[in-house]
């Protein structure tokens, strides 16, 4: 029997919640592979003229050519067209019925295929970088549960939770973004933020229902003030204890080497030593107005989540 690729995926609310910071994080760690938000490879890596982490072109990269190159040997335009079509069509949050009645037994050929390349490019990733787990940052819900489900994969699923106010506040700022036309990312408005927020965290919270003790859901807020505690439980889940930690002293510092990252925050592409600080800037700066759109539609899941109404942090 073939040895399962070990996978760990992390799922969050659709962009600024910190989801590259962990995964880079996370691939510092000896045997683990960060590969950003692999989902992306098709439409923007090799369809696009997205940048790896490298600063090569995703397509141009050596890395991801012998992955791709292994991974699907035969047919790549096609495969490549199938799966970005496929995302589009069929594994987004609102036509999740699709990998619903795909789970419940209506199979459906296309999206086993789909899931059978995402496997192949994990193996390959696998075999190429020699590590032992894969951190796959597509955040994803839909994703996510289409490939819990693949016995070929040891999945796990890590649930990284941010504050409403704190994403829908960076959603309102213009960061530029190599690879994407316009050259920034996108930009959106608080009540739209916080409805994606509650959607894309209650498909995520499904996932425990799914993958049990293979579920973890860490808060952003922890990771950033307390890194080196945040990666120690994450090891702790998966059973591994590791043979360095990559935070450095007390000012939460971490030394960014070269990752093949197909896409995610433009800090992927940061190197050297950085210190890991809390982006806690809307807390102070949010407009009352703003504050009170990314609250209201997010209110089903705050307290769930363990956040509160209050604005300001509370002094200790």
């Amino acid at each position: 029997m073939t040895e399962r690729t070990k996978v760990i995926y992390i799922i969050s609310a659709g962009g600024r919640s910190g989801s590259t910071l962990l995964s880079r994080i996370l691939g510092q760690v000896d045997g683990f592979c960060d590969v950003g938000e692999l989902r992306q490879i098709w439409s923007r890596g090799l369809l696009g003229s997205a940048p790896c982490g490298c600063d090569s072109l995703v397509r141009e990269c050596t890395f991801w050519s012998s992955v791709v190159n292994s991974a699907i040997p035969s047919g790549l335009d096609e495969t490549v067209s199938s799966a970005a079509r496929l995302q589009k069509t069929k594994l987004r949050t609102r036509r999740f019925h699709h990998v619903a009645l795909h789970l419940a037994g209506l199979n459906s050929p296309e999206l086993d295929r789909y899931a059978s390349i995402v496997v192949s490019l994990y193996r390959a990733i696998a075999k190429e970088s020699g590590a032992t787990y894969i951190v796959d940052s597509s955040k994803n819900p839909i994703d996510a549960l289409l490939l819990s489900n693949r016995a070929d994969l040891d999945f796990y699923a890590l649930h990284l939770v941010r504050d409403p106010r704190g994403v829908a506040f960076s959603w309102r700022k213009k960061v530029p973004q190599p690879g994407r036309p316009g050259g920034f990312m996108n930009t959106r408005k608080p009540v739209f933020s916080s409805l994606q927020w509650t959607l894309w965290n209650l498909f995520g919270a499904v996932m425990k229902t799914r993958c049990h003790d293979k579920y973890l859901r860490l808060q952003y807020e922890e990771l950033a003030r307390d890194p080196a505690a945040a990666i120690a439980t994450v090891l702790h889940w998966i059973g591994e204890a590791p043979s360095s930690q990559p935070i450095i002293g007390p000012h939460n510092q971490i030394e960014l080497g070269v990752t093949h990252s197909v896409w995610g925050n433009p800090n992927r592409h940061v190197r050297g030593r950085v210190e890991i600080v809390p982006d806690e800037e809307w807390r102070k700066s949010m407009a009352r107005s703003d504050y009170i759109q990314a609250t209201v539609p997010a209110l089903p899941l705050l307290w769930v989540f363990g956040y509160r109404m209050a604005r300001r942090p509370q002094v200790k």
